[in-house]
């Protein structure tokens, strides 16, 4: 089943909702089309698969618990294809680990059920922010060497030799926050400010998870890092090679 809701905006990005709650996907849907947006509703990862492959999605909303398969393994799945679409991932109230392990794989936020669509509509504009901006004081047109890494803001990867990888929005936002601001050490909730926002509240640890994601694409041996040091009790600090 796929419902699908439209402003009357011309301008609108287009949302994939995945959760089998027909009563959540209708209240967010009118919600979300009130706000300009389009929205399409799938129950399941078969018919979200479908949307994606014959539609151009901006972002998607995921349930962690989906009938058949599950939120986590779907996204698991379909990261590396579509690292380019945020992800939101859906999880049932308290459960940390669930949210954790989202993060791992690759969502760039969640929200706890149940929710308010206010809030989700606000972090989604974060996301959509964070997205024309890469950070404070990096130029985003000139790429920049770590180590044997290439980073690219502009074109939002990685290069490694021939190899090249897209970055995850979160992921761009990460590395992006370290380039700008090298040898300070910065908090988790400085970092939390600066990838998803002065208004979002998010697990304490999962900057954590963000990081460690970004080392795992940089560093040569992600359990020493390099280049993204651990100050311990402060936070967080880029270590650039110097000239």
């Amino acid at each position: 089943m796929i419902i699908n809701m439209t402003s009357n905006n011309t301008h609108q990005k287009r949302i994939l909702l995945v959760d089998d709650d027909k009563r959540l996907g209708q209240l967010v849907s009118e919600y979300l089309a009130e706000n300009s947006f389009t929205v399409e509703v799938v129950v399941n990862t078969a018919a979200a698969e479908k949307v994606l492959e014959r539609k151009s999605i901006d972002l998607i909303i995921l349930d962690r618990m989906l009938p058949g398969e599950d939120g986590l393994s779907f996204l698991a799945r379909i990261r590396h294809k579509y690292e380019e679409i945020p992800i939101i991932m859906l999880t049932a109230k308290g459960e940390d680990i669930d949210r954790i392990m989202g993060l791992e794989v690759g969502a760039d936020d969640y929200m706890p059920k149940p929710f308010n669509p206010r809030e989700l509509l606000a972090r989604m504009n974060t996301i959509f922010r964070r997205t024309l901006r890469t950070g404070s004081s990096l130029d985003v047109k000139k790429p920049v060497r770590i180590g044997e890494v290439t980073f690219m803001p502009a074109q939002r990867c990685i290069k490694v030799g021939k190899d090249e990888s897209t970055l995850s929005s979160t992921e761009l936002s990460v590395l992006t926050a370290f380039i700008g601001h090298p040898n300070i050490t910065l908090s988790r909730e400085r970092l939390l400010t600066l990838v998803h926002g002065a208004n979002h509240i998010a697990y304490d640890r999962s900057i954590d998870t963000q990081v460690s994601r970004v080392r795992k694409l940089i560093e040569p041996d992600p359990e020493k890092p390099r280049y993204i040091q651990t100050v311990w009790g402060a936070g967080y600090m880029y270590v650039p090679d110097k000239d």
